[in-house]
């Protein structure tokens, strides 16, 4: 909240899905709305690949986006210049049409940012414009106006320069797992009486994971299930999580070729090496997580999910 209340900022959130990305930004996005901001939401998972496959007619819609949200009139297919090409052209409108126009602090929030990574092409367009715009920001008024603010589950893979990134500026957040005290925080608010001994139970099979902790609690406080019983069915058909985990079944499975690198995670002891590419895709899933010995899968849970799934595959 004290971030975005600086020129030019740039807050960028990163975690796996469901671990509360969706959420906080909705929370800025108020408090940018209580200090008397105009925001603007943009959701690139409500972008079709069509127009994502094309820099040039995603950065237009990205302009006609921002400026139809922001009730500014004007219509980027009028002001366009192929001469200039498309960078300048969607910097030039952002800067005049709409930082101009509004006159006051703009809160730009981009959901899921990192879906731009499946199309190279426009993301080595469009990502380095906003570092520029955060550059510009430094000695250009109107471009002190944007306050950006981004969410994206994994930047290990980026087709950037350093230089030109905008994974490397500004505010960085990475949401952290639950600890084992909010664990029970957040038992207590749903008024279960757990100790330690149940915290360890439901973390040694689902980490702390936010969603699938809150899932766990939010059953067994409406007594739906008995403690013992969610452990033993988590990886089942009946359990609490198959919906969950049979979307990230078929996620994996639209991606076969991260099939073998899974096995090895499932069978690996500890954290192993992993592709740069195949990390960057298999963490975007959510599924594993990495750290300074290698990459491993997220949870148990997990495991022994995919234990069953992949090997019944072959």
């Amino acid at each position: 909240f004290q971030e975005i209340t600086q020129p030019g900022c740039v807050v960028r959130i990163k975690a796996p899905p469901q671990f509360g990305k969706s959420s906080l930004l909705l929370r800025i996005v108020h408090q940018a709305q209580q200090n008397g901001y105009a925001t603007v939401a943009i959701d690139l998972q409500q972008v079709s690949s069509d127009i994502l496959s094309e820099c040039d007619r995603f950065l237009q819609w990205f302009c006609a986006t921002l400026a139809l949200k922001l009730g500014v009139t004007a219509d980027p297919a009028t002001t366009w210049n192929q001469l200039v090409g498309s960078q300048l052209s969607a910097t030039l409108f952002v800067r005049e049409q709409v930082l101009r126009t509004v006159n006051r602090p703009v809160l730009l929030a981009i959901n899921d940012l990192g879906r731009l990574f499946e199309h190279p092409a426009t993301a080595q367009g469009f990502l380095p414009l906003l570092r520029s715009w955060y550059e510009e920001a430094g000695h250009d008024d109107l471009w002190q106006y944007l306050r950006l603010v981004v969410t994206y589950s994994t930047d290990s893979y980026l087709p950037l320069d350093i230089n030109y990134s905008p994974f490397n500026i500004g505010l960085s957040l990475a949401l952290p797992e639950f600890t084992a005290a909010q664990v029970l925080e957040l038992a207590k608010l749903y008024e279960l009486d757990w100790g330690d001994n149940e915290a360890e139970q439901l973390m040694a099979l689902v980490g702390g994971h936010p969603s699938l902790v809150h899932l766990a609690i939010y059953h067994l406080s409406r007594e739906l299930l008995t403690f013992d019983k969610l452990l033993q069915s988590a990886s089942t058909p009946q359990g609490i999580y198959q919906g969950h985990l049979q979307k990230l079944l078929a996620t994996v499975q639209q991606q076969p070729h991260l099939g073998e690198p899974l096995r090895s995670l499932i069978m690996g002891e500890g954290a192993i090496a992993l592709d740069p590419m195949l990390a960057y895709q298999l963490e975007g899933t959510g599924l594993v997580k990495g750290s300074a010995e290698g990459w491993q899968v997220r949870c148990e849970l997990y495991r022994q999910y995919f234990q069953q799934a992949l090997f019944a595959e072959l």
